[in-house]
């Protein structure tokens, strides 16, 4: 190796370390400026508990969507036990598994397609929106999106290797790391279904392929076994998660649009819950319509790359295998979603991330598009920045703010003035330290049981439902003559109940006034009736 060879070497190698760095700085910055919002806030209380057994016991009686994804909330008790209880504690465990990510997604390219594609890569991986928003969110998907990337980093190795030499190492690594990650949750699994058909498909050995996925199937058979001993596996519609709210056709255009540019890209999520959503995305044309032309030219840019031809064999079997995992893994996604009422998410394709930011720097490979395609990949990634700028800065890409909230119940709450959630996570408020506040998150349920309704939205009965509700706070709150109603995120509520808070408070209370000022939050403000 010559000298100017070392340097060109050194120089891309301090690059890429630089770019990463970006990447991990991103996902620390402003790490606890924002407040805990309804989910993390279930995060704490699932990881109150340092017994494992206790833990374990309780997932096992579990109905909601967190059944199927128990391993985050294994490892964070103990994360919380040596670190403390911080909101930067708390999504630190995050950002370290988002930081890894983007170092493992670049050792991936970096091996199987060389320095100037595996710079791309991390480009696209350190100012990922996405990444950098899970990064930061004290929930399990950076986690799963860590562990599938590390699958991804043990399975590429089979791309490379010499057909003759032997594989086995690479393969126990695997299994080991599959039987763990699929315990993180059952949309690991579906990513590994997605890993096994590509593998096929790209390798064609059938014996070989035998050698690596029966023994992964055993493995994996222990997490298979725990999420089919629920009791709402075979009922997937009495799962306790975030029914679908439109058509499919909505999930299957978000999920692809949240990976590649977030979600504070364009209208914010709230938003996104209107009845009439034509208004809400008028007001975000240009954005949209930028976002759409540089997917047009990346869909346009791939195609050419896969029907053209390419000098090197092993780029083109590389490019083929993650075509094969980003179409599979979608289409998986797309059924699971059909099959089940599971609104579709971005989050629960995260495994989409690692194909995308992997296959989109191959459209440089083609000469005769060197500027253009260059180009567009820079606009995606300014796409990502503007982006981050709206997640970092803007107020109406901000997540629940139980933090003002919990503040300004604290200073309201005396004698004669009770405050009570009606909607959101009692355990969010009692972290931000509001003890006083009343649990009335079963109220509805507890007067539709009384009342023998099968539903609150039943027309029949919903004059005892509301005679029965009001007197339920009343005595919960004790007779005080003043009380805060605390709704977080009314369309949700709207949705459960479709009875407005003033008319089921209207037997024993006056509307006095509401406050909307709090991010994600709606505070009523009752006086008793006279």
């Amino acid at each position: 190796m010559n000298i100017k060879t070392f340097f060109t070497q050194a120089n891309s190698l301090f690059l890429g370390f630089f770019i990463i760095g970006i990447g991990i700085l991103l996902r620390f910055f402003m790490l606890s400026h924002q407040s805990l919002w309804i989910d993390e806030g279930a995060t704490v209380a699932m990881t109150d508990s340092i017994s494992f057994w206790k833990n374990f016991s309780d997932f096992l009686e579990k109905d909601t969507g967190d059944r199927f994804q128990p391993l985050y909330y294994f490892v964070l008790p103990y994360w919380r036990l040596v670190f403390g209880d911080s909101e930067f504690v708390l999504r630190s465990f995050s950002a370290l598994l988002g930081s890894v990510t983007v170092i493992l997604i670049f050792s991936i390219a970096l091996r199987l397609y060389g320095k100037p594609h595996a710079l791309w890569t991390a480009m696209l991986a350190s100012v990922s929106a996405f990444g950098i928003f899970y990064s930061q969110d004290a929930r399990p998907y950076a986690l799963l999106l860590c562990l599938a990337t590390l699958q991804t980093y043990l399975i590429s190795y089979t791309l490379q290797v010499d057909r003759n030499s032997n594989d086995r190492l690479w393969r126990w690594f695997f299994w080991m790391t599959t039987a763990i990650a699929s315990f993180g949750s059952i949309f690991i699994i579906i990513f590994t279904v997605g890993i096994s058909l590509s593998h096929f498909l790209v390798d064609r050995h059938l014996k070989r392929w035998l050698r690596w996925w029966l023994p992964c199937a055993l493995w994996m058979l222990p997490a298979i076994i725990f999420y089919l001993s629920s009791n709402v596996a075979t009922t997937p519609e009495k799962v306790n998660t975030t029914k679908r709210l439109g058509t499919l056709l909505y999930n299957v255009l978000f999920a692809p649009y949240g990976i590649l540019v977030g979600l504070t890209y364009g209208p914010s999520t709230e938003s996104l819950h209107s009845d009439n959503l034509l208004p809400v995305l008028l007001d975000y044309v240009p954005e949209l319509l930028i976002l759409l032309l540089v997917v047009c030219l990346l869909v346009f840019f791939l195609f050419t790359y896969f029907l053209g031809k390419t000098e090197d064999l092993q780029y083109r079997l590389v490019s083929r295998f993650f075509a094969s995992l980003l179409i599979i893994s979608f289409g998986l996604a797309f059924l699971f979603a059909a099959f089940t009422p599971l609104n579709w998410l971005p989050r629960h394709s995260f495994y989409l991330w690692i194909p995308f930011v992997l296959l989109i720097p191959t459209i440089t490979h083609q000469k005769h598009f060197y500027f253009l395609t260059k180009t567009t990949i820079l606009i995606l990634i300014l796409l990502n920045l503007y982006a981050l700028l709206n997640y970092y800065f803007k107020p109406i890409y901000w997540k629940d703010n139980y933090r003002a909230v919990a503040e300004y119940l604290k200073a309201n709450q005396n004698p004669s003035v009770a405050s009570i959630l009606l909607y959101g996570t009692l355990r969010t408020l009692t972290y931000y330290n509001d003890t006083k506040t009343f649990n009335g998150l079963m109220l509805i349920g507890q007067c539709s049981k009384d009342c023998n309704l099968s539903s609150v939205n039943a027309k029949p009965g919903r004059t005892c439902v509301t005679s029965c509700f009001a007197q339920k706070v009343n005595h919960l709150t004790q007779g005080v003559p003043t009380v805060l109603v605390v709704v977080n995120r009314e369309f949700a509520w709207q949705k459960k109940t479709n009875i407005p808070v003033e008319t089921l408070m209207s037997e024993l209370y006056t509307l006095e006034a509401s406050i909307s000022s709090f991010q994600h939050f709606k505070i009523y403000r009752f006086t008793e009736n006279r």
